[in-house]
């Protein structure tokens, strides 16, 4: 995965509703991708912080979103 789809991956797997649903689904990665480059990044690296994920937990997690894909 390049930076950009992985930083769609992190938003896809961890914004969530209230009542803890999805507020994304994987289809919604085509839409997420045309978001200015800006707000994915910054919101996917909250999301990084606030979650602690590391590099290597990050990295896991695209393989993860890889698998699911095909």
């Amino acid at each position: 995965l390049d930076d950009v789809s992985a930083n769609i991956a992190l938003i896809i797997a961890f914004c969530i509703n209230e009542d803890g649903t999805p507020l994304f689904k994987k289809e919604d990665a085509e839409w997420l991708g045309k978001q200015p480059l800006s707000i994915i990044g910054s919101l996917a690296k909250k999301i990084a912080t606030l979650n602690g994920l590391t590099m290597d937990v990050q990295e896991e997690a695209e393989k993860n979103f890889e698998k699911a894909d095909s």
